[in-house]
């Protein structure tokens, strides 16, 4: 090609570009809108919901949340028993798994605590989960298990007559509560409680935000934000301020559990010392005249747009921060109305918060006793505690307390994103990204309902984009080695692989995944201190000390959970055993796990943010990675394929149950990093004008 033609050639892209760029706001927001109307229903329904519980009481609404499981039924066994009542759920259903009385049990588990409770059912424990009890029933079997678990009470659901003798309590015409020892029990009269709460919905207001911003100080006093204010934006300081601070709240709860504190004095004690150290770091910080020094490739000065509130222009952009409220402000609205419903929510979260503000300590109920509670009782406590926090904060368990903690997560997710997008173009820009994730229906419900996905993707988010500034720190000029040597360079980068290293630890904190999380963020950064050294920006030395500064915090605050777990013990049973013989047995399972995960990824309702990931990946191929942010596609693809191989180790049967309760959530964890790659590919191609040429190089 001579040059001629390669200057036709170049100029026709460049109009192209142009005219691709000029367009790509409308075809944005028409993909959001195609992506929205596919969703109408689903969400007009939804809002539906939302109307009918916002009438609804407060009593009345925890009853539509209980579903199968009646409400009235466990009050009525409440009052009539003491805390240290030790229970015998009898069923006859023929079903465990996903029946009415599964859902019974498990909400007795939750709403009886601190009452042990065991299950016996007709069904013989052939497939998972298999905590309950097989009996026929008989009142010989029922003697023996009631005296092999030290029974007071049984609770027979389904029975037409008392199954044994005893002191009978009728419920229904089918359910009864018989006491084995009738010495001293006195039967009582059930009558529906409708107790107000015993603080004023001010006093609730006023003590929940005394528990956000005890949590928040904390996180904006250690990340380093204060000593780098001039290199944040105010998004990314409120957001990484709560995020690190719930991991570093609930650690040290944690911790001052396990040495014998109770829960409110560690609370107290931790609220107070956060304070005060918060406080002693703006003041010190506040004297000093000094400004870090700043990439010299991204400008993040004081007085940079980030550090004020964004003038967007008056059409498209207006349109989108609308967007943006309006969904936030569903959210919000779903987080006031909603009762605490979604099923891991209650069960795998809440239930541990309410034992261990009831116990005020970390009792075997958390991690080892099946009569307590029975599901992944290996799961980390990191928003168990943060729960738990609230509601010493709030002097009771107010469950709605958890959806307002989900409200924040999500909020803080789309604050780290905004912050994140314009790193690399203009507010504009950013906020139709911002829009795009904000809006996918797939993080509209888990946004409010008190699950632990979008509060992990928000701090997966974090920890890549810590990584992402820290590349950026490093210069990229002849002169790196002399500017690596500057000492407010060197605070610069060591505050935030500082901060890097303690998001990073509370990702297996926050959920046993994370450990895969834990990994990719691990290895990106390996490779990019390797890179530094090949480019000669970084010496051996230097590498070596950035890497043991950042792995050693990260390797040892997650690894305390799993030192109380082999301490302690925990029952472990979601996977068969992970060896190879295991691997090889279940291997025919892989080809329908790759099929049922791509035909989820596919779904509309990520608003199609996984097909144009696809797209891209077919028609750019070589140019993916030299993108802005083109590595983060790596560790995502890969976080999908290791959990979607997990699942040959299911011990579920079918194991396809497990896939479709967990592949959305899983999904879900790495869309904000898929989101923000998107923008970067944009920028490489073209459609988005970048803030800086320096990123194109």
């Amino acid at each position: 090609m001579n040059l001629k033609s390669k200057i036709e050639n170049t100029q026709w892209a460049r109009c192209r570009k142009s005219k691709i760029q000029d367009w790509l706001p409308w075809l944005a927001l028409s993909l959001i809108i195609v992506g929205q109307l596919n969703y109408l229903p689903a969400r007009l329904d939804f809002l539906y919901q939302l109307g009918v519980l916002a009438q609804a009481d407060v009593q009345d609404a925890t009853r539509l949340a209980y579903g199968a499981a009646s409400y009235n039924l466990l009050a009525w066994v409440e009052q009539n028993t003491t805390p240290n009542t030790t229970l015998l759920l009898l069923t006859t259903s023929p079903q465990t798994y996903g029946d009415p009385v599964y859902v019974l049990y498990h909400r007795a588990l939750y709403h009886l605590y601190p009452r042990t409770v065991w299950w016996a059912a007709p069904v013989p424990p052939t497939r998972y989960p298999a905590w309950w009890t097989f009996t026929d029933l008989t009142e010989v079997n029922i003697l023996a298990l009631a005296q092999k678990y030290y029974a007071s009470a049984i609770l027979a659901d389904g029975f037409t007559r008392p199954p044994i003798p005893g002191q009978v309590l009728v419920f229904d015409a089918d359910t009864q509560l018989i006491f084995i020892k009738t010495g001293g029990q006195k039967p009582l009269t059930f009558q529906p409680s409708d107790a107000a709460p015993s603080l004023s919905p001010f006093g609730l207001f006023l003590r929940a935000l005394g528990a956000i911003l005890s949590i928040w100080l904390w996180g904006d006093a250690l990340s380093g934000a204060n000593r780098n204010g001039g290199a944040s934006s105010w998004p990314r300081r409120l957001a990484a301020g709560w995020l690190l601070g719930c991991g570093l709240t609930s650690l040290a709860v944690f911790i001052l559990l396990w040495a014998g504190l109770s829960l409110t004095v560690a609370v107290s004690s931790l609220s107070l010392l956060g304070g005060l150290l918060w406080l002693y770091l703006h003041w010190k910080n506040f004297h000093s005249l000094s400004l870090p020094l700043c990439s010299p490739r991204l400008a993040l000065r004081a007085g940079s747009p980030l550090l004020s509130f964004p003038r967007f222009p008056a059409s498209l952009s207006s349109l989108f921060l609308a967007l943006i409220l309006l969904q936030v402000g569903l959210v919000a609205f779903a987080a006031w109305a909603s009762p605490l419903a979604d099923w891991d929510a209650w069960v795998n979260w809440a239930s541990k918060a309410r034992a261990i503000f009831i116990d005020q300590t970390l009792s075997p109920a958390l991690y080892h006793n099946l009569a307590r509670l029975p599901t992944n009782q290996d799961y980390p406590l990191m928003l168990p505690l943060v729960e738990a926090w609230f509601y010493t904060w709030l002097g009771q368990i107010h469950e709605p307390a958890i959806n307002l903690i989900s409200l924040l997560f999500y909020t803080a997710l789309l604050l780290l994103f905004y912050h994140a997008a314009r790193l690399l173009v203009s507010p504009a820009a950013a906020a139709g990204f911002t829009t795009l994730l904000a809006t996918v229906p797939r993080l509209e419900r888990p946004a409010s309902s008190g699950l632990a996905d979008i509060p992990l993707a928000a701090l997966v988010f974090l920890s890549f984009l810590l990584l992402f500034e820290i590349f950026i720190t490093w210069p990229s000029d002849n002169h790196s080695r002399t500017l690596l040597r500057s000492p407010r360079l060197a605070l610069r980068a060591g505050s935030l692989l500082l901060a890097l290293s303690l998001s990073t630890a509370f990702l297996p904190w926050f959920k046993n995944e994370g450990w895969l999380w834990w990994i990719g963020i691990t290895l990106s950064l390996g490779v990019g201190l390797a890179l530094q050294i090949r480019r000669k920006h970084l010496s051996r030395h230097e590498a070596v000390v950035c890497f043991l500064l950042y792995i050693t915090p990260t390797l040892a605050l997650p690894l305390l959970w799993q030192l109380f777990l082999i301490l302690f013990g925990a029952y472990r049973f979601t996977f068969l055993p992970l060896t190879l013989a295991t691997f090889w047995t279940n291997l025919p399972r892989l080809p329908l796990i790759g099929w049922h995960m791509l035909i989820r990824l596919l779904n509309p309702y990520w608003n199609f943010v996984w097909l144009f990931a696809g797209l891209i990946l077919l028609s750019r191929r070589q140019r993916i990675l030299s993108a802005p942010l083109g590595w983060l596609i790596l560790p995502g693809l890969g976080y999908l394929g290791v959990i979607s191989i997990s699942f040959v180790f299911s011990r579920f049967d079918p194991f396809l149950d497990h896939l479709n309760n967990s592949a959305e959530r899983l999904i879900l964890q790495a869309t904000p990093l898929l989101v923000w790659w998107l923008l970067g590919q944009s920028v490489a191609a073209g459609w988005v004008r970048a803030k800086s040429e320096e990123l194109l190089k």
